[in-house]
């Protein structure tokens, strides 16, 4: 059987070859103070001879303008040259020196950019300062690696140049590895690969001029030294990317990747240092240890179908691995056991990979793969790929003999096993050793199983009785959970042979008990929790605790003790297994004051007012809080508990001392005179025209004096002596007004105020409408103004002439209550001015009257009410009266409710004084079914699923209502006794139903679908598709017939990969995405794994070799990629002598006679093309 396998790192290399190069812009100063190129040479623009007042800038001369009058500065000592640094610009630099400290310190600073104001010598700027960056940078390893680009421009004149810089960084690299030579640099990297890890190196040696290629070479070299097949299988892929430094050196950034971590990596080695101990006994040949491994990796590894698993770690760990793993794990156990061994790779049907054994000096091929039965067979062991020679193996696969040892000799062993290709492993006992065993809780014992005869195979199922209590995992390690007993059970998984053990599990008892304080102490209110430790990891841990005097300090269940009152008591913790104790004495100190603040520090109130003062003490839970108020001067303000009381003109200070500590905080109060200014009246009402006399007391010695009113166009004043004359002028606003008379005493301020309230009276009122008709029940709103609008009392009283034919409310509401006349008078509360409406009451007569039904059948003994309705629907009178054309038949009462005596026919009369309408009753006793139909015609289901199905009688209540059902096919539907028809398989049924009476029938048709219960792909990873390649992927629903077989398709990432609504995937752009597909119906999915490589460039030629062009002539070269889908078709162009021919995206242009070589080079593989132009 040809087992598949996924890509090994030999057949799967991406090479994501990164090559970061710095490039020159306009007006930016190169990579290394001139533009990188290849092949050619570069030399820096001479300076241009220039009159004063213009500049070199990147070899462009700029001119500076000097204003008229003014000569331009030349002398280095014209400017002041202290050095400021701010905000990215450094003022006055005199000299190169300190130009090149400054620009290193922004450099490393990685400022963007920065400008630099240089007062000294400005000949050859340009070279100078090329040549000091060139210094920086090899001064600079740092810098020669962490600057991407950057330009600099300066201007101005001799003595005043203003240089701008700009640049660009790379990410900073932390401890970097330095390689100083090729032998270093290919030693370090194997370092990395070797140790599963990824880094930088920093190469500062002799230049390599195929970066690429010498990367490649060396990995490789790597790889396959013999000895290193290990890590060469176990590796998943790798990549490199390097740049060059600015002036010197490479930086080179690897990653590699792995199919097993370094933990998993280490798992492997301790597991098969175990396996090895087991398998391989003293004495054993090497042909012996060989069958050892090839039986161990057979019995213990299943291929992996999905393709996942690549490892040796997935093998041991996972019990499941491809090809690669299988011969990862033969070449791990095979040399540690003292066999030289190989990895081989090639094609079996497919990539495949197992291993060369080196036995007597011979060398043969070993394939566990091959020997491992598919599908697998547990306890068979296959030997058809035990020891083939090239010859004997090579009908099932290929490979590069060259690149492994030749194996030319033919195997020969008296080993019945080998000779017959296979055996089946057999158990004849298993015994555990131990039969009982005991162990306290939390405790671990690993059983051992001895097995006869065959000691390899020792996968065991481990199960205990009561898990609850002891509990085994696969390695038959019990561990105790609780107290109790429980067996043990070893079942072996070839035979169901098993032993077992009994386990008992005892307790770790309390052997004492310790506190983490004996003595503490706390401030009222204060916390602190006591940690109690019992001295063995006993099973029983409650501790219980108790304080002996709760007053002072309290304990809860978890040990916090808090301080409750002045004093000492003793905290006691107890463990409940073995009553151990262990003590704290808690000491509880008081919370002492340290300071006190009042809510006033000082006042002006007059005799006889009080002031209540606040004290607030610091902490707020300090135990004393205790304070002793006095005053100075009781006589003039007295203090009782904070309560300040004024008693005579003067200042007295009142202070607040606390007992505890004597802190004390004042509060100063001036009492002054009970009333200052004061009116006789608070309060007063003048009518328009009028006025109206205040009289005013004001202590002696007041000063500023004034009485004024709030509102001159409602009310004016006029003050004299202590009389004051208030008026309300004609023309008088109306409304309220206010007189405040003011004075002070010193530098307070008091006031006296009187509220003046000038009335609008109402003149006259009016309503809406002076008649008005309602119908009875009839309802309208009335609307009175009053004149004028502004009048002071708006209030409206409201009456009627006759209540009883007219009602009003407050709000002019008016209602008809019956036939007649009333008159609705409004009085004005202010005046008693009236207006009044005269309303009329009509009755409503009714039109019409309805019934409804108009007719209807009952059975005898059946009731049903009948509803009459009286039109219009505000007719006065809504009475109905009911009757009976025969009440032998029917009866009616009062409210239409009809009930069935006897068969016959009887009419119902509904009626209102000339009006009426009837409803016709047939009251029958029950009749034969005429005719049956079901609720549903036509049913679909769901296979599983059921509805019911309901009969439709004529008449519509039948006096037998009996029915049976069927099904035309019941391995399709079925149905019950009462119509629940249940889907069983997709197809199509009739379901009958059958009246017991007249055997009527009515069919509903009932198509059953079969629902979608997942689906699967064709292949779960597609590993090398090329842009615009296509493969079809297959989906398979379940069931097969599946009523909905319809799907979606989706792309994880069409970028790199599309499919059609048919599966069709076309490679896109290299990288990986995932296909997946949906059903429709249940929305199950699947989904493929499509890696997109890309197409790799092998060549380039441009589509000339030579050409000629004239001065200021033009012509656009073309590329040409070999293949011609290459992916990567990006290229730089180069001119050999960039002044006489540029070049740019292709384009070339003569500039001055001469000739120039143009070079184009692809960003894949660097392969490169020229051509020669002559200008």
């Amino acid at each position: 059987m040809v087992k598949s396998l996924k890509l090994m790192p030999t057949f799967f290399l991406a090479f994501f070859i990164i090559l970061a190069l710095s490039f020159s812009q306009t007006g930016l100063q190169p990579a290394n103070g001139a533009p990188l190129m290849v092949g050619g040479t570069y030399q820096s623009p001479q300076p241009e001879q220039h009159s004063l007042g213009a500049e070199i800038l990147g070899g462009k001369v700029v001119e500076t303008v000097v204003p008229t009058g003014e000569t331009a500065i030349t002398s280095s000592n014209s400017l002041d040259t202290s050095i400021i640094f701010n905000s990215g610009s450094v003022s006055g630099l005199a000299t190169l020196d300190e130009v090149q400290s400054s620009i290193e310190i922004n450099l490393t600073a990685k400022k963007a950019s920065f400008s630099i104001t240089y007062t000294g010598d400005s000949t050859n700027l340009s070279t100078n300062l090329n040549t000091r960056l060139t210094s920086i940078f090899t001064n600079s390893s740092n810098l020669n690696f962490l600057v991407k680009t950057y330009g600099y421009s300066y201007t101005g004149i001799p003595g005043n140049i203003l240089i701008k810089f700009t640049a660009t960084y790379w990410p900073v690299v932390l401890n970097p590895i330095v390689s100083a030579n090729q032998t270093e640099l290919a030693q370090d990297i194997e370092d990395l690969l070797m140790g599963s890890s990824n880094g930088t190196i920093r190469y500062t040696g002799d230049d390599i001029s195929d970066w690429n290629g010498s990367l490649q070479t060396i990995i490789q070299e790597i790889l396959n030294r013999d000895g290193n097949d290990y890590r060469h299988f176990s590796m998943k892929g790798w990549s490199f990317s390097y740049r060059p430094g600015r002036v010197t050196g490479t930086q080179i950034t690897t990653a590699f990747t792995y199919w097993e971590t370094p933990e998993q990596a280490a798992f492997v080695d301790s597991q098969v240092d175990k396996i090895l101990a087991d398998i391989i006994q003293a004495g054993m040949s090497d042909e012996e240890k060989e069958k050892a491994i090839n039986d161990y990796i057979v019995l213990y590894t299943t291929y992996d179908k999905t393709l996942k698993e690549h490892s040796a770690y997935a093998s041991l760990a996972k019990g499941t691995t491809v090809c690669q793993g299988y011969a990862l794990l033969a070449y791990k156990m095979l040399t540690e056991a003292g066999i030289p061994a190989r990895i081989i790779d090639g094609n079996a049907g497919g990539p495949h990979a197992w291993n060369l054994v080196q036995l007597g000096g011979n060398w043969y091929h070993l394939d566990c793969t091959w020997n491992d039965p598919l599908p697998d067979t547990k306890g068979r062991v296959g030997y058809s790929y035990f020891n083939l020679s090239d010859s004997e193996i090579a009908s099932t696969r290929t490979w590069t003999n060259a690149s492994f040892p030749a194996a030319t000799t033919h195997y020969t062993t008296a080993d019945a096993d080998i000779n017959n290709h296979s055996r089946m492993v057999d158990i004849d006992s298993i015994s555990l050793n131990k039969e009982t065993t005991t162990l306290v809780v939390g405790k671990n014992e690993t059983l051992t199983p001895v097995i006869d005869p065959e000691k390899i195979y020792k996968k065991m199922i481990w199960l205990s009785s009561n898990p609850a209590v002891a509990t085994v995992d696969s390695n038959g390690t019990i561990t105790a959970k609780a107290i109790g007993a429980a067996t043990i059970k070893a079942t072996t998984d070839i035979g169901s042979l098993s032993d077992s053990c009994q386990v008992l599990v005892k307790p770790v008892l309390v052997m004492g008990i310790e506190l983490n304080k004996d003595t503490t102490q706390l401030k009222i209110g204060e916390f602190e929790t006591l940690t109690a430790t019992l001295t063995t990891d006993a099973t029983e841990k409650k501790i219980t605790w108790t304080t002996s005097n709760a007053k002072v300090a309290s304990v809860d269940t978890t040990g916090k003790v808090k301080g409750v009152s002045v004093g000492t008591a003793t905290i006691t913790a107890t463990s409940l297994d073995g009553k151990f104790t262990d003590t704290c004495t808690v000491t509880v100190n008081p919370v002492l004051v340290e300071s006190i603040t009042l809510n006033a520090s000082s006042d002006s109130l007059p005799i006889g007012q009080s002031k209540t003062l606040i004290a607030t003490i610091t902490p707020t839970n300090a135990t004393n809080k205790t304070i002793n108020w006095t005053s100075n001067h009781p006589d003039i303000a007295s203090v009782t508990n904070g309560l300040v009381k004024c008693l005579a003109v003067g200042e007295a200070t009142v202070t607040a001392t606390t007992i505890d500590g004597s802190k004390i905080a004042s509060y100063v109060i001036t009492v002054i005179p009970k009333t200052v200014v004061s009116l006789d009246k608070t309060s007063i009402s003048i009518e328009k025209g009028d006025s109206a006399a205040l009289t005013a007391t004001i202590q002696e010695g007041a000063t500023s004096i004034t009485c004024v009113s709030s509102n001159t166009g409602i009310i004016t004043v006029a003050m004299s002596g202590t009389d004051i004359t208030v008026s309300a002028p004609t023309n008088s606003l109306g409304g309220t007004a206010k007189v405040t008379l003011s004075a002070k005493v010193g530098t307070k301020a008091y006031t006296a105020i009187c509220t003046v309230a000038v009335p609008t009276r109402v003149v006259s009122i009016s309503l809406d409408c002076a008649t008005a008709s309602l119908p009875v029940s009839g309802t309208k709103v009335l609307k009175a103004t009053l004149n004028p609008t502004t009048a002071t009392v708006k209030t409206i009283n409201w009456t009627s002439s006759d209540g009883t034919t007219v009602s009003v409310d407050s709000k002019g509401s008016i209602k008809g209550l019956k036939a007649g006349t009333a008159t609705i008078t409004a009085t004005s509360t202010d005046g008693n001015k009236e207006a009044s409406c005269d309303v009329t009451v009509g009755n409503v007569a009714a039109t019409k009257i309805t019934v409804t039904p108009i007719t209807a059948i009952l059975k005898v003994g059946a009731n049903k009410t009948l509803a009459g309705v009286i039109t219009p629907a505000n007719a006065t009178d809504k009475t109905i009266g009911w009757a009976s054309s025969d009440e032998a038949i029917a009866t009616v009462d009062s409210l239409g409710k009809v009930t069935a005596i006897a068969t016959g026919t009887a009419t119902i009369t509904a009626s209102q004084g000339s009006l009426s309408a009837v409803c016709s009753i047939t009251v029958t006793a029950g009749s034969s079914v005429t005719a049956v139909k079901l609720n549903k015609t036509a049913l679909t289901l769901n296979t599983g699923l059921s509805e019911k199905l309901s009969p439709i009688f004529t008449p519509v209540a039948p006096a037998n209502s009996g029915v049976s059902w069927s099904s035309s096919a019941e391995e399709i539907a079925t149905v019950d006794e009462n119509g629940l028809v249940t889907a069983v398989a997709a197809g199509t049924a009739d379901i009958t139903v059958t009246t017991d009476d007249g055997n009527k029938t009515a069919i509903c048709k009932v198509t059953i679908v079969s629902k979608v219960t997942g689906v699967s792909l064709d292949q779960d990873i597609i590993e090398q598709l090329a842009p615009g390649d296509t493969v079809t992927l297959v989906a398979t629903i379940a069931p097969a017939g599946a009523s909905n077989n319809k799907v979606t398709w989706l792309s994880s990432k069409a970028a790199v990969a599309t499919v059609s609504t048919t599966g069709l995937v076309t490679g896109k752009t290299p990288g990986t995405t995932v296909i997946t597909v949906t059903t429709l119906d249940g929305k199950f999915t699947d989904s493929c794994r499509v890696v997109v490589l890309p197409v790799l460039t092998t060549g380039i030629s441009l589509n000339k070799s030579t050409t000629t062009l004239a001065v200021k002539g033009y012509e656009t070269l073309t590329v040409n990629f070999t293949p011609a889908n290459a992916t990567n078709q990006k290229v730089t162009w180069i001119s050999s002598a960039p002044t006489v021919v540029s070049v740019a995206n292709g384009k070339i242009t003569g500039l001055k006679a001469g000739s120039a070589t143009i070079t184009a080079t692809s960003a894949d593989g660097y392969y490169k093309a020229t051509c020669t132009v002559t200008v």
